[in-house]
């Protein structure tokens, strides 16, 4: 059944992501990929409860299960930060669909003259305010923040009204969320996105395919998550690039060992998300499932 953006139970979804980069940020800052300080505020005990028994019940360990987060925000970080390094085009404008906790207008490093727009529902922007008003942090850019639901009209309308401009090129973060919004949602949402982006603007995020909703792998920690109120995925994207294909953006995707190799993560499994068999190793008549999950850069032709 799908599950409705504003559903609160999404709420655990954006505690769980926290508690995993939590443990990120607990290792030392010589060994640690990233840093975001704020993480275990927005986490609260419930996220960081929620993400050890999700790895319990996957027969994981919950580094391996938090290294599958932080692989994602590696790989985002990157596509952000090469977008505005660049100089053709030079993209000054960052959107962040859904932000929920996430650091990045606080943790990132942007040149002066970016702008960083944020959106997600009124109660998690005000939650978002308070935890970062509280820390006494400062963005590291010009910060604007979009009180909406993505899910309904109107969000477009207010990007603008924040001074977004659809006539620069742009960089896009969807972190997490195509895959809760019902497939007539994310198409919609998508091409309202391509709509707004010029040719050499940035889309970048993940989905995750099919097989999510029928493998025995996954059985334990989807009971945890239903156990827990937290929303399920209702979406699959099997092929991402053929998708993005249909509106105008041309994409790389890659999965989880990729990304591995890519960022010397130095962990080679994350369970049933590791590589699938390759062409070369399956049996005869064997077909090569497509991944659990995939990540995207995708740029608007």
């Amino acid at each position: 059944m799908a599950i409705s953006l504003n559903d609160h139970a999404l709420g655990k979804t954006g505690q769980f992501i926290a508690a995993c980069r939590t443990v990120e940020f607990d290792k030392s800052p010589e060994t640690r990929k990233f840093s975001d300080p704020w993480a275990r505020n927005f986490a609260t005990e419930g996220g960081m409860e929620l993400a050890r028994r999700v790895a319990e019940e996957s027969s994981m360990s919950l580094q391996d299960l938090a290294n599958i987060v932080t692989a994602r925000t590696c790989f985002l970080d990157d596509v952000v930060n090469r977008a505005v390094s660049k100089e053709t085009p030079k993209i000054r404008q960052v959107v962040i669909a859904a932000v929920g906790g996430d650091a990045r207008p606080y943790r990132m490093h942007f040149p002066d003259d970016v702008v960083v727009f944020e959106m997600d529902f009124p109660d998690v922007m005000k939650f978002r305010s308070k935890i970062f008003t509280d820390a006494h942090a400062r963005p590291t850019c010009d910060l604007r923040s979009i009180e909406v639901d993505l899910s309904k009209d109107g969000w477009v309308e207010a990007l603008e009204a924040a001074g977004f401009k659809s006539s620069e090129p742009s960089v896009w973060t969807t972190e997490g969320l195509l895959m809760y919004l019902p497939d007539e949602e994310c198409k919609k949402f998508v091409s309202q996105i391509a709509a707004l982006c010029t040719p050499d603007s940035v889309l970048c995020g993940d989905v995750i395919g099919q097989q999510v909703f029928n493998c025995a792998a996954l059985a334990g920690f989807n009971k945890v998550w239903t156990d827990f109120g937290a929303a399920l995925a209702c979406s699959a994207i099997d092929d991402p690039k053929a998708y993005l294909t249909q509106f105008g953006f041309d994409a790389t995707v890659k999965i989880y060992q990729d990304l591995v190799v890519e960022f010397d993560l130095g962990y080679s499994s994350a369970g049933p998300l590791t590589r699938p068999k390759q062409e070369e190793e399956k049996k005869d008549g064997e077909e090569v499932p497509p991944p659990l999950n995939s990540y995207f850069v995708a740029i608007k032709v």
